[in-house]
């Protein structure tokens, strides 16, 4: 399947995918985890195997809505479903807790790490974002308009593994209104007891005061960029490790007060490439400034 639907897509240059050790290589980590997941079942018609595979298919392939999916891609391909099937299968309960569950165990099945500094020998650390499509025909109508249902991820900076944290709910759910609602047992991602764990978001996903509580509770700590509209207080400059080199892209360092009184972390960073200056804002005291910025 794999093969014909990138030969549909990509055309004549993809004909070296048709190679089966090539293509059950690319799936193989998707197959064992399914056969280790608790919630697969024996469905003939339309296999769990086949229902994951097609999905991988779907994602590769350029039609934007599921009908026009299987109107380019169901004469290439033995297992392709009936339009109804398809949608049917989409709505089971049952396959979205075994995509869930695969999901997870394939993504602790990654094994390319990146080479992080020492320094984050014994952190985890994720960036998070979230994602809307547009609006879909069938989703909810809030207010006499469609929203598009938003999905919240995390990337693995250190494995690149990508998970699927939450659904958005309303009409364009805010990320940190997502992330309060996941709480912290979620945002420490399995993470072991000693471990520090640090999220990487956008400018979305700065509440101050529950950053602090997470960090001080369950060593949840986050990093991000300054807003225009923010106000900070400085309390002091950060004291400098006098064995560690400087860093002249660092230009400055400081413990700050937010405008809530919150104790944060302000640093302002020099990209030596393109000259930009960045300013971060986070609640990790315990790293050098670089090791911040490099984050």
């Amino acid at each position: 399947m794999l093969e014909d639907a990138l030969r549909v897509r990509l055309g004549p240059h993809m004909e070296h995918i048709s190679d089966p050790v090539l293509r059950e290589s690319f799936f193989a980590p998707l197959s064992d985890a399914l056969a280790s997941s608790l919630h697969q079942r024996d469905c003939p018609s339309f296999t769990d195997a086949e229902f994951l595979e097609l999905g991988v298919t779907r994602v590769i392939c350029d039609p934007r809505s599921g009908r026009g999916f299987l109107q380019q891609i169901g004469a290439h391909i033995q297992s392709c479903p009936q339009r109804s099937s398809f949608f049917e299968q989409l709505k089971s309960v049952r396959r979205l807790q075994m995509l869930s569950d695969v999901t997870e165990r394939v993504a602790t099945m990654v094994s390319t790490r990146a080479e992080l500094p020492e320094e984050l020998a014994d952190h985890d650390i994720f960036a998070g974002d979230g994602h809307w499509h547009g609006a879909a025909a069938h989703d909810s109508i809030v207010d006499d308009k469609r929203w598009a249902v938003g999905h919240v991820y995390a990337l693995n900076l250190r494995t690149r593994a990508l998970h699927h944290l939450d659904l958005t709910q309303g009409k364009k759910e805010h990320d940190m209104s997502v992330l309060k609602r996941l709480g912290a047992d979620t945002l420490r991602m399995g993470a072991k007891k000693r471990h520090r764990v640090i999220w990487v978001w956008d400018r979305a996903g700065i509440d101050f005061e529950l950053w602090r509580n997470w960090k001080n509770t369950r060593g949840i700590y986050f990093i991000s960029r300054t807003k225009d509209n923010m106000a900070f207080t400085t309390a002091s400059p950060m004291p400098r490790d006098p064995d560690r080199p400087v860093d002249p892209n660092i230009l400055s360092d400081e413990r700050c007060l937010s405008g809530q009184g919150t104790e944060v972390r302000l640093i302002r960073y020099r990209d030596p490439v393109s000259a930009t200056v960045y300013e971060f804002v986070t609640t990790v005291f315990h790293l050098p400034a670089d090791i911040i910025a490099w984050v």
